[in-house]
């Protein structure tokens, strides 16, 4: 026979973890993803700033989800695979509204020699 006694509001009074509720999104989200070459001197978090300098109010969430390095891939040169997730606070996006954005982020990195992958 086991016994025990939990003190919940104890415990709940000990946790200093703070907790912040935000509520559903109201609109839905556009997902991209972005497949670029990449000079090897050229590293992630650059063309991160990119994007959320042409995108930030809209942009939700950005990662990179794939690097490689292979035969495929010209020397000098690696993919970068990312994950773009838009939404809008006070609408539903259209492509309409995510292709000048688009159009703005890859011609920018052009400018840096960063090209987006053919399919």
């Amino acid at each position: 026979v086991v016994y025990a006694e939990i003190f919940i509001n104890k415990i709940m009074s000990i946790s200093t973890k703070k907790r912040v509720y935000k509520p559903l999104p109201k609109y839905p989200a556009i997902e991209r993803d972005f497949a670029f070459l990449v000079p090897d001197d050229i590293e992630n978090e650059f063309i991160e700033n990119i994007f959320k300098s042409y995108a930030s109010d809209i942009l939700e969430e950005l990662y990179l989800f794939d690097v490689y390095h292979g035969q495929q891939i010209k020397q000098g040169y690696k993919s970068y695979a990312y994950k773009c997730v838009f939404r809008s606070n006070v609408k539903t996006l259209s492509d309409d509204d995510i292709a000048p954005i688009q159009k703005k982020i890859v011609e920018k990195l052009k400018e840096y020699d960063i090209q987006l992958r053919e399919q």
